[in-house]
């Protein structure tokens, strides 16, 4: 190989000037980068060493699941803030975080809660309960809370779910297609609801109790109920319900339909077997609720005449919708 000649340099010629000299490459730019570089790297060595120097929140998770595990009752809640500490929590409490602790329709049921703050947040849901107690560790803080005004539970219909209860297809003809009740494997899927392990095979729907993933990305346990459209109801016969002052309840869509917005809304009619003056047994609706795309997981509430209060008897709720594909989900007891 062979070097090029170096470009031959033209010397200016007697009375011309001088061409002006190239411009020396700017070094401020170069030293801008460097004092970037240096900073960044020194801020990822300040913020190591305080990962590596901080506590084990594990531990203090343990210190506080301790306490719960020793003062605990069966009917106590425990919740976990802020919200997006509670799959870490749940973790950490292992057996103590119950499936219907971590997904709880509401906290009404509850005469006291534990909550477990950490950086001293408050659980939305626990704001009007009274705080009875609390214990420290570390950047974590335990309190134990007092339900100012707990509403008794006299029957909880997703207790009946099984022997209990009756599920069919309803038309409108008063016909009922019987979904039987099936033992089977549960199966879970990417963005639908999770199928479950005992369910009711109706055609083109399986109805059995899930933890339904509302539009807010929060566990709620409820039994999932999709309508078939049109005319016909999903028609469920709870059997030997203790019937109280109220059926109060909670529904939601799963968060994919719950925030398209653009479907049919649901409704849910809730009814006994009533006795007509002439003797005759005929169906007599209590009240009926209805969720729209958008309205996310809310309660209601269907009064109960006061002859039914304290008897126990079949209740009926029949949803139904205009549209399809609607996945509908929903709790309810008597209070």
């Amino acid at each position: 190989m062979t070097a090029e000649a170096a470009p031959e340099t033209k010397e200016p010629a007697a009375g011309e000037e001088a061409p002006p000299a190239s411009a020396a490459p700017a070094k401020v730019p170069a030293l801008w980068v460097a004092g970037v570089v240096a900073f960044v790297g020194l801020a990822e060595l300040v913020l190591h060493v305080g990962q590596v120097s901080a506590r084990d929140p594990g531990a203090d998770y343990a210190t506080l699941a301790a306490t719960v595990r020793k003062e605990q009752k069966s009917d106590d809640l425990v919740v976990f803030a802020p919200l997006w500490t509670d799959p870490v929590g749940r973790q950490a409490f292992g057996d103590l975080a119950t499936l219907d602790r971590a997904a709880f329709s509401d906290v009404t049921r509850y005469p006291r809660a534990f909550e477990v703050s950490r950086g001293g947040a408050r659980h939305p849901d626990l704001l009007s309960f009274r705080v009875e107690a609390e214990e420290h560790a570390g950047d974590l803080t335990l309190r134990r809370l007092v339900n100012p005004a707990p509403e008794t539970i006299v029957d909880d219909l997703l207790r009946h779910v099984g022997a209990g209860l009756e599920v069919s297809r309803h038309h409108a003809s008063g016909k009922d297609d019987v979904c039987p009740f099936t033992a089977g494997g549960a199966q879970a899927g990417p963005w639908d609801p999770s199928r479950p392990a005992q369910y009711y095979g109706c055609p083109g729907a399986s109805v059995g109790v899930i933890v339904l993933v509302d539009a807010g990305y929060r566990p709620r346990r409820c039994l999932f109920a999709p309508p078939f459209g049109g005319s016909d109801a999903l028609r469920l016969r709870f059997h030997d319900v203790t019937f109280g002052k109220a059926i109060v309840g909670h529904h939601g869509l799963h968060r994919v339909h719950e925030q398209q917005k653009t479907g049919a809304p649901v409704s849910t009619a809730f009814g006994v077997d009533a006795e007509t003056p002439d003797g005759k047994i005929a169906e007599r609706e209590l009240g009926r609720v209805t969720h729209r795309e958008g309205d996310g997981w809310t309660g209601f509430r269907v009064e109960v005449p006061p002859a039914l209060v304290g008897q126990k008897g079949d209740l009926f709720a029949d949803v139904t919708t205009a549209g399809a594909s609607r996945y509908y989900c929903f709790e309810a007891t008597t209070r």
